[in-house]
């Protein structure tokens, strides 16, 4: 039985579907590594390396959290595609929303709850001497609730979208992270303005990911629950 070869038309034709999806989407990395890396490199320069450090052991706490919910990617991605092929639209919808729904609530509650024991996190961790990288971390933490939707969500927008939504995002965030920590260095406030700078920019990625899908399937924020999680999480 002969095996039938591809045309050399669609050899092309995919090659350029390919090229299309996959080439805009390859600076989305340096961009996240940008955003992870700008902090403890102007670090070294405004406050010193013992400094930078602290802004390490910061932002530690975000690998942490993503090692736990990295797989749900390579998991989400082909299994969202499938359900777009077999034109599951309604379908697709509900389970996105309940995945936003999910993440809400829980990153609210870690993030709550992290920086409330940052300061028994660090001791319990790496000791006494590191005590003064907690108001670093405090602030850094306040991001953790977005970035983990971020990095849930990523896949799913890929799967969505052809255009390449989270390089724009990232890339967006990291302009908007280096803009603000410029400002409150000149502003005199030191190492404590690079994790401003660096929790904001989380912050926006994490917001722009969830609002592009809340728009893009029509998803209401009063679904959320807002009050009663802010309830549970006071309690």
């Amino acid at each position: 039985m002969k095996t039938k070869l591809p045309r050399l038309s669609d050899i092309r034709s995919s090659t350029k579907t390919l090229l299309n999806y996959s080439l805009p989407r390859v600076p989305a990395g340096f961009a996240l590594a940008g955003l992870l890396t700008l902090g403890p490199l102007l670090a070294g320069y405004v406050g010193g390396l013992r400094e930078a450090g602290f802004f390490v052991v910061g932002q530690s706490v975000f690998r942490i959290m993503e090692s736990a919910i990295v797989g749900f990617g390579l998991v989400a991605l082909p299994k969202i595609s499938q359900l777009l092929a077999k034109d599951k639209a309604e379908f697709l919808k509900s389970k996105i929303e309940d995945i936003l729904i999910m993440i809400f609530q829980l990153g609210l509650f870690v993030t709550i709850h992290t920086f409330i024991w940052s300061k028994e996190i660090v001791l319990v961790w790496l000791g006494s001497e590191y005590i003064n990288a907690v108001p670093i971390m405090k602030i850094i933490i306040l991001s953790l609730g977005p970035y983990l939707g971020y990095v849930v969500l990523r896949s799913i927008v890929d799967a969505v979208e052809v255009r390449a939504i989270n390089t724009f995002n990232l890339s967006l965030s990291l302009v908007i992270a280096a803009v603000i920590s410029i400002i409150f260095i000149y502003a005199g406030f030191g190492v404590i303005g690079l994790a401003i700078g660096t929790t904001v920019g989380f912050a926006a990625l994490g917001i722009m990911t969830s609002s592009y899908l809340m728009r893009r399937y029509q998803i209401s924020f009063e679904n959320f629950m807002l009050q009663s999680v802010l309830l549970l999480n006071i309690l």
